[in-house]
């Protein structure tokens, strides 16, 4: 499965009956690009959705923990080659769900930094402007 960065946009009535263009961000777990505006509809809940463009992002995982904000976290693993012996860098982003930055970042550390061999170290976190991460 592959994660895709989907900016949608529908129309919202505000007062006095004036129509607004709403645009919004969400993540959507899918086997490929192929995510059209009604299955959007279906899983916002909104009508007349339109899809402004997808993009294919590159995400490890998503992990989820209370809280309704989003961050992009990136983990950096030093890796040994066995025949080799040369040290080798891999980077990996997820996006993490919490309330606040500290948070993200504590939880983050809990759940996959203590359960890898290697070394590893956050080298940056992000708040993200998304809705939402939604299945396909």
């Amino acid at each position: 499965m592959n994660y895709y960065s989907v900016k949608i946009s529908y129309e919202k009535e505000i007062e006095f009956q004036n129509l607004k263009r709403i645009v919004e961000n969400y993540v959507v777990k899918a086997e490929n690009a192929d995510i059209n505006s009604d299955y959007m509809a279906q899983l916002t809940g909104l009508n007349l959705v339109s899809i402004e463009s997808i993009n294919k992002i590159n995400i490890s995982d998503v992990l989820f923990f209370d809280g309704d904000k989003y961050f992009v976290v990136k983990l950096k693993f030093l890796v040994e080659n066995d025949d080799t012996k040369a040290i080798r860098k891999i980077t990996e982003q997820f996006i993490v769900r919490s309330e606040n930055l500290e948070n993200a970042v504590i939880n983050f550390k809990e759940k996959v930094c203590k359960n890898t061999l290697s070394e590893n170290f956050v080298t940056s976190v992000r708040e993200l402007n998304i809705v939402d991460v939604l299945p396909y």
